[in-house]
């Protein structure tokens, strides 16, 4: 038929039926191979040829273009497997596998868009895996969006997001705010996690329930350098005798504290907030001005911050995000 061009290596010509994509190109293809692959395909060749009797090959027109075509073919027929790069490449492709009911080429083409997320923002990838479904796809994403400023509120949200259901926002809108309340109770359980966490700088205390290592962490210990006269903390021993004592942490480690907490709160829920290079480098300079703090900064900080950055990042990760999109 002038006007169209047929595609190799779909070209064979003792073909019984023939593809015609949307851009008008031919696939010379085998019957029994697409029964075979899809009972879309099988049903779609139980229509009446209209060329039957003429000896040329029953011709289907579809919708997809050349290129989603013959990826779609090459995951079903026996030839050489697509390979794609990026999820625009993939996308045509899954839409089309489930449209037919190519079980193998949902899979793949599936496993493919899970791939090559990583290389798109999450907030794209959240809008595909809710429209076409795919909840691990979704738990991924969001777990990556929790990251992100709070978008959820016009007109910040991202372009991608815009198509999405009101369900599918409120589930991420959920989820968001239980990692929220998630990070909170970590940041607010701090003060009991510094005295009696499960670290090397716990408050010990003797058979005489006489604390030992009290303010075993420098900006506790130290009394040099500048405190912060807003924030004391009292700590009574565990005895009959219950004798108090107030402490106040240094300036320097509180400034610490605070930034990771606006940052966490205002930017998005990213326990690697904690163990900033550059926050890091700026406190423990600061710190190491002062001659108490300057031998054990650099090693109690940096020890504090790994453990906060895992303790926040363990807590998000035991939210559920239910992404049911039925």
């Amino acid at each position: 038929m002038a006007g169209t061009s047929i595609r190799i290596p779909f070209d064979d010509a003792d073909a019984d039926i023939i593809f015609r994509s949307a851009d008008h190109i031919d696939f010379r293809l085998y019957k029994v191979i697409l029964a075979k692959a899809s009972t879309v395909f099988r049903d779609m060749l139980a229509i009446p040829d209209v060329n039957a009797g003429t000896g040329e090959p029953q011709i289907v027109e579809v919708t997809e273009d050349a290129n989603t075509l013959e990826n779609l073919l090459r995951s079903c027929y026996p030839v050489k497997r697509a390979v794609f790069s990026t999820v625009d490449e993939v996308l045509p492709v899954f839409t089309a596998a489930k449209k037919y009911n190519i079980e193998v080429a949902v899979d793949t083409t599936r496993c493919a868009v899970e791939d090559l997320a990583e290389k798109e923002s999450a907030a794209r990838i959240y809008a595909i895996a809710c429209v076409h479904e795919l909840p691990t796809l979704a738990r991924r994403a969001a777990r990556l969006l929790v990251r992100e400023p709070d978008f959820m509120g016009l007109p910040s949200v991202p372009l991608e997001l815009h198509p999405l259901t009101p369900g599918a926002l409120y589930i991420f809108a959920r989820y968001r705010n239980r990692c929220l309340t998630a990070v909170r109770d970590v940041l607010e359980g701090n003060f009991k996690w510094l005295w009696a966490g499960d670290h090397a700088y716990k408050v010990q205390y003797s058979k005489k329930l006489v604390p030992e290592g009290v303010n075993s962490w420098i900006w506790y210990r130290c009394s040099t350098c500048s405190r912060n006269p807003f924030e004391e903390i009292t700590i009574t021993t565990p005895s009959v005798f219950a004798k108090s004592s107030t402490i106040y942490p240094r300036l320097w480690w509180t400034y610490y504290e605070a930034t990771v907490k606006e940052t966490l709160l205002c930017e998005g829920l990213d326990g690697g907030v904690a163990t900033r290079k550059a926050l890091l480098d700026q406190v423990i300079c600061e710190a190491e001005t002062c001659s108490t703090c300057a031998p054990h900064a650099r090693t109690h900080l940096t020890v504090y911050a790994q453990a906060m950055e895992e303790r926040i990042e363990r807590a998000i990760d035991g939210v559920g995000c239910d992404c049911d999109f039925k």
